[in-house]
């Protein structure tokens, strides 16, 4: 994986960091996004405000979703 911004909240740091390299994260505007093969899965952070932990663990929850779909 490359460089994790550090607006991104420790808890996706860490499984960004374990994931594959076909994983990327995107900045679009102010927002970051985690892509996998072209495809967006979801935001994980921004640069409007600091992101706490619930945001945090719903936008990792919407990656395990991702990754047990596909």
């Amino acid at each position: 994986m490359q460089n994790i911004p550090k607006q991104i909240h420790p808890i996706l740091r860490n499984v960004i960091k374990e994931l594959p390299t076909e994983w990327e994260v995107i900045k679009k505007r102010n927002h970051y996004f985690l892509t996998h093969n072209g495809h967006r899965v979801a935001c994980v952070a921004n640069n409007a405000s600091t992101q706490d932990e619930r945001q945090a663990k719903k936008s990792l929850h919407t990656i395990q979703r991702y990754m047990r779909g596909s």
